[in-house]
């Protein structure tokens, strides 16, 4: 049996059934397609069929192919009545990434319950075969139709009685639509040239408790006062909510976010010059979460803030102040669940835009992060959290600072270290900073540049630049300009200020530098009591004077050692360093044991004291005066041994004043055979931290850390007073980056008398 049907499905009239030997009559389809199907039974069998075909031209006003922006689609003869039997089909396709919109304006067709008699029929894709949108007759408009791809086919049919004036269409490239959740949105033909005369409108929504972020990937509309062609966006659901922003032109827009859970975006061309368009991607954030800032000044906080944040958050904030600005963000309160990498909730700080910005840290547990100045106008900041433990979470404040004026910083503390804007990343272009350094009245700075590396050639530094003035103004005396990638000299004031300026051009950066700045004594000795410091001649760089005497006492935390390190070192030379000499003490006083008696022009050898506390004594005989000699110390606290001793005290560096950042130190104290030791806590304040892992106290019940640990001991109730089992006590004081204290002192004294002998036979 061979079976024709006009069509390509099952319920397409048939056109033909044929079997015996009579050969059936030439066949005509009203349509591009035809299904042919032969079947063959399991008895007699024969020769077959032979089939040709040829195609003629459908009339030109039954279907068609459409490939236009947009265009209309009408029934033949339309708007009078159309005729019996005709079948037309028409394939609407656009240009690969769009989507079509058809809408029905005429509709008037034979009515039937099923659409069987008179129909349009309308199929999302290019063949009968796809997915049937709609069968629709009658008088009743179909609902708007949008393709879910490029191409949409629709097919007229009529039968053999009763006609109307049929339909008419209009298809157009789809743009606009209800969004929800996340994903990607484009104008039209994006990125090639959008059509004239378009407007699309978007409406984006979330659910309860969520607001939307609006990213844009690309930006290119035609530019101007944005009467032409733009994109609005307004926070809310309708063309007269509240208006975030109009934008035309090649920059892209800044990050968007709605204050509720639904946005409009409205895009608006016009009769004439068409650009690429644009492409954005949209998302949802919590309520609270996340924001677009631009003011010059403002507060960031977790949501829910100071109550936990919740989980699953991710949160960004996008900070963007006037060009020609810089942002520095202060962080109030800090308290995230704790990892080591922080892997699961953390907060991240990028230098830029977004995430494809230099990223400054991530940052999780309670120490607060550093305050952070970023390098240009724009900041991202990016909170996300996991499904587990949460904490009060975050506060943050900033402030938007002049790039070419508040890029520097006034420091009095005693000691310190500055840095080059973003360093060690490479510093910007175009700034100009200013450093200021104040010590204590009869003080002397001394400054030390440990790693330097600007764009020129000494000595003419026209470019970028470092500049020391011996005082603290832009008018005091120059000590020097300094560039390219050899280290200043060290530089000692002649007063208690120094003044730095740091200027880059507008081309060319490198990683620029780190200084160390210590406050020293002035005149002829003193009493020098921080972690760190120097000390140099009475009238350094300049020649010492004739016949003086002067003594310094370096007294840093009880428990540590002292290293004394020179830099340059002048003075008379002689076979026994009679003359002029510079005599060092291993204690208070000049009765102290002496570890070196120095003179001459070598530089001498790092020394190092065995308590806390060096001597120091400048003798100069009457004739013979050199440059002198300058000085650094610092404090030794790790790997100590305190033996041979009965009592003493252990203190944390600069204790009562707060201790540095960044310290490991360790102390043994190791009582004599047969004896124990009994220690006590007489102040402790530490960071106190959740198990204690940011700055911490660890004591062990041995020599070394291999030991059993008694316990580790962080905050500002102090380990319990207690004693050794054996003869050793093992100290671990550990900080981290942020948040320093005062600290802790600990006193120890041995437990029991005398020692355990062993008599040889």
């Amino acid at each position: 049996m061979l079976q024709i049907r006009d069509g390509l499905l099952l319920e397409d009239p048939v056109l033909g059934k044929y079997c015996n030997t009579a050969s059936p009559p030439p066949l005509q389809t009203t349509g591009p397609t035809a299904w042919i199907h032969f079947h063959s039974d399991f008895t007699v069998s024969d020769r077959g069929f032979h089939i040709t075909y040829t195609t003629s031209p459908s009339d030109p006003g039954c279907g068609g192919t459409f490939t236009d922006s947009e265009g209309i689609l009408i029934s033949p003869n339309w708007p009078n009545d159309y005729a019996h039997n005709r079948q037309c089909f028409y394939l609407i396709t656009l240009p690969p990434g769009e989507q079509v919109a058809l809408n029905f304006t005429n509709m008037d067709l034979e009515n039937h319950s099923d659409c069987s008699f008179d129909y349009v029929e309308v199929r999302d894709g290019r063949m009968e075969t796809d997915l049937l949108i709609g069968k629709y007759c009658g008088s009743t408009l179909p609902a708007p139709i949008r393709s879910s791809s490029n191409s949409l086919w629709i097919r007229f049919k009529s039968d053999s009685s009763v006609s109307r004036a049929g339909f008419r269409a209009a298809y157009s490239i789809a743009c606009g639509g209800i969004l929800s959740g996340t994903g990607v949105f484009r104008s039209p033909y994006h990125p090639n040239p959008y059509p004239y005369n378009k407007v699309c409108e978007w409406v984006i929504n979330q659910q309860e408790g969520y607001v939307v972020t609006l990213n844009f990937l690309s930006f290119d509309v035609e530019g101007g006062s944005c009467s032409f062609d733009f994109v609005e966006v307004r926070d809310g659901p309708s063309p007269s909510s509240t208006l975030l922003g109009k934008f035309c032109g090649d920059q892209i827009p800044p990050r968007l976010q709605s204050t509720q859970e639904s946005m409009y975006i409205q895009f608006s061309t016009d009769s004439s010059v068409n650009n690429h368009g644009f492409e954005a991607a949209y998302d949802s954030a919590i309520e609270g979460c996340g924001d677009t800032l631009t003011s010059p000044s403002g507060t960031i906080t977790s949501p829910g803030h100071p109550t936990n944040y919740p989980h699953g958050a991710n949160c960004t904030w996008y900070i963007s102040v006037l060009p020609g600005n810089l942002i520095r963000l202060v962080f109030d309160s800090f308290n995230l669940e704790y990892h080591a990498n922080c892997n699961y909730d953390y907060l991240e700080v990028y230098d830029g835009t977004g995430t494809t910005g230099n990223k400054t840290g991530r940052y999780c547990g309670r120490s607060v992060p550093p305050s952070i100045t970023s390098a240009d106008n724009q900041m991202t900041l990016l909170f996300v959290t996991d499904s587990s433990l949460s904490g009060e979470g975050f506060s943050a404040s900033y402030v938007s600072i002049n790039a070419s004026t508040d890029c520097g910083e006034s420091f009095s503390s005693p000691t310190g270290t500055f840095t080059s804007p973003s360093y060690p990343n490479n510093y910007p272009n175009s700034r100009d900073c200013t450093y200021k350094i104040i010590v204590q009245l009869n003080m002397q700075i001394m400054l030390n540049f440990t790693s330097f590396e600007l764009e020129g050639t000494p000595p003419f530094c026209s470019f970028d630049f470092v500049e020391i003035r011996d005082g603290g103004y832009e008018t005091s005396p120059l000590i020097g300009k300094f560039c390219g990638s050899q280290r200043p000299p060290v530089v000692v004031s002649h007063s208690n200020r120094l003044w730095i300026r740091f200027h880059s051009d507008p081309s060319i950066t490198s990683h620029g530098f780190i200084a160390h700045w210590d406050g020293t004594q002035t005149g002829c000795g003193g009493t020098l009591t921080t972690a760190s410091g120097g000390l140099s001649s009475p009238n350094y760089p300049l020649p010492y004077h004739p016949n003086a005497e002067c003594y310094w006492n370096i007294k840093t935390s009880q428990g540590s050692q002292v290293q004394l390190s020179f830099s340059s070192f002048h003075l008379e030379s002689s076979s026994s360093c009679s003359y002029d000499y510079l005599a060092v003490h291993d204690g208070n006083s000049s009765s102290a044991p002496e570890l070196a008696r120095l003179c001459g022009t070598e530089l001498p050898r790092p020394i190092n004291s065995s308590s806390n506390q060096l001597y120091i004594k400048l003798r100069t005989d009457s004739s013979v005066n050199t440059g002198g000699f300058i000085a650094f110390y610092n404090t030794k606290c790790h790997n100590i041994i305190i033996s041979h001793q009965h009592q003493g005290v252990i203190e944390s560096l600069n204790f009562p004043n707060n201790y540095p950042d960044n310290s490991l130190c360790s102390w043994t104290v190791q009582a004599s055979s047969g004896n124990t030791i009994n220690y006590t806590f007489t102040a402790f304040q530490l960071e106190d931290t959740y198990n204690c892992h940011f700055d911490y106290i660890k004591l062990y019940n041995g020599p070394n850390e291999q030991a059993p640990l008694i316990g580790a001991f962080c905050g500002t109730t102090p380990p319990p007073a207690n004693s050794t089992t054996g003869s050793a006590l093992t100290l671990v004081f550990r900080t981290d980056s942020s948040i320093p204290m005062p600290g802790f002192q600990m006193a120890w004294y041995q437990n029991g008398c005398g020692d355990i002998k062993q008599q040889t036979p």
